[in-house]
């Protein structure tokens, strides 16, 4: 093998691994930038009818943390993609929305705007449950359970 080729593949080498780096470093910050989003829309009332059974794996969580009620029901659920800067809407009982927004994803924690009618929230997470309430149903209380 010549110097000349040997010089040549060196150089080809070096190119394709700076191209396959700068690649992986220009696409890691956007995968990062995302965080996967559980939100589950619960109505807390007192009629009485305890907790719904799709919610009975957080009824300890619940129970706790609004002990003013004693039930529990899901009105919808909703499958999230969150992405820095962009905002997403879910539906409320009632016709208002909750407006979610990603503030920053660093070293694994999300900071996450949560609007709802009447105020505002700004949860730190690093996977797990956060419960967002306080908002009027027509029955009821409105409860976001935020899973990432």
């Amino acid at each position: 093998m010549s110097t000349a080729f040997r010089t040549a593949a060196r150089q080809l080498a070096m190119a394709c691994a700076l191209a396959f780096a700068a690649l992986a470093w220009t696409a890691a910050p956007a995968l990062a930038q995302t965080v996967d989003a559980r939100v589950q829309v619960i109505v807390a009332s007192n009629d009485g009818s305890g907790v719904e059974q799709s919610l009975q794996p957080m009824q300890a969580n619940l129970s706790r943390q609004f002990s003013l009620f004693n039930s529990f029901r899901l009105a919808s659920s909703h499958t999230l993609i969150l992405r820095v800067g962009e905002a997403r809407e879910v539906p409320l009982p009632g016709g208002g929305v909750a407006r979610l927004e990603v503030l920053s994803v660093r070293d694994g924690a999300a900071s996450i705007v949560v609007e709802i009618p009447g105020g505002s929230s700004t949860i730190t997470t690093q996977g797990g449950l956060v419960f967002v309430g306080g908002s009027r149903a027509p029955d009821g209380r409105i409860i976001l359970a935020i899973t990432t």
